[in-house]
């Protein structure tokens, strides 16, 4: 009897797991922490990265100083990448926590298919 009873609870709470988790991502989508300022400055920098790399095309057959604009692309790689791995961080927030309430969901769920199982076959050789 208990073992059904833990069998039913287990079952239970791993659909209710599975469901907030399901709800909370996009929950967690929508409080994105990400500003309008750092948008404006990673359009900014994804426009100056792009236009560097064009520049850096047009003038490779002209004599011109390919250092000072090997450093310019450079600084404007890194600072691209580097608002690009905040963007990646806002969005992957908070998909974490859905992630781990998922896959609890998902063991309890099993247990409880498990304990549901074992309970009946014990029922069933007494």
């Amino acid at each position: 009897m208990r073992f059904s009873i833990l069998s039913s609870v287990l079952l239970g709470f791993g659909i209710c797991l599975l469901g907030i988790s399901i709800a909370a991502k996009p929950l967690a989508r929508a409080s994105v922490p990400w500003t309008d300022e750092q948008a404006h400055d990673y359009e900014a920098a994804t426009a100056k990265l792009h236009a560097l790399s064009y520049q850096h095309r047009s003038d490779h057959h002209h004599d011109h100083d390919h250092n000072v604009d090997e450093k310019n692309r450079d600084d404007a790689k890194r600072e691209y990448d580097r608002l690009r791995a905040a963007l990646d961080s806002a969005r992957a927030r908070g998909s974490h926590a859905a992630w781990l309430l998922r896959w609890s969901g998902v063991v309890m769920i099993v247990l409880g298919m498990v304990g549901c199982f074992a309970g009946r076959w014990m029922s069933a050789s007494k």
